[in-house]
């Protein structure tokens, strides 16, 4: 028979990586991060007259421009969720960061509608996979920051 106190969690105990200092330096790293998404869809939506003109492109391909990145950063919520689980948040937001500005600069030289599309497809993709790591170290960090 086992005894009562054998049944009684025991704390983990609190790890702190890092000093206060890093921490404000963290915190600020992580929301630039999440401004990407707003910068990059303002973005899109202010070269809309643009980029019909130059692409000759309707306003159903011009839905799809905005849409796909939308669409593509919502259906991949989970699945980067259980990446950045299984490889790590800072690992997830490295990468994220990384292929979203490889991928945002060939946005920029893309000449026909479907290259467009697609990259604003993957662009969506990446995003998610970052903000997947962000969002939770976010959150640590803003909760070690809170005043006890």
């Amino acid at each position: 028979m086992q005894s009562e106190r054998s049944l009684i969690p025991t704390p983990m105990p609190v790890r702190r990586h890092a000093r206060s200092g890093n921490r404000g330096l963290a915190l600020t790293a992580l929301c630039l991060a999440v401004l990407l998404v707003v910068m990059d869809n303002t973005i899109v939506n202010v070269a809309i007259p643009t980029m019909s003109d130059a692409l000759n492109a309707s306003s159903t391909d011009l839905q799809w421009v905005v849409d796909a990145y939308t669409l593509s950063f919502a259906a991949l919520l989970l699945p980067a969720g259980k990446l950045s689980d299984r490889w790590g948040r800072r690992r997830m937001l490295l990468v994220g960061l990384a292929g979203f500005a490889v991928v945002s600069a060939a946005t920029a030289f893309s000449w026909a509608l479907w290259q467009l599309v697609t990259l604003r497809v993957v662009l969506g993709g990446l995003r998610r996979a970052d903000l997947s790591g962000d969002t939770v170290v976010n959150h640590r960090h803003l909760r070690r920051l809170q005043v006890p």
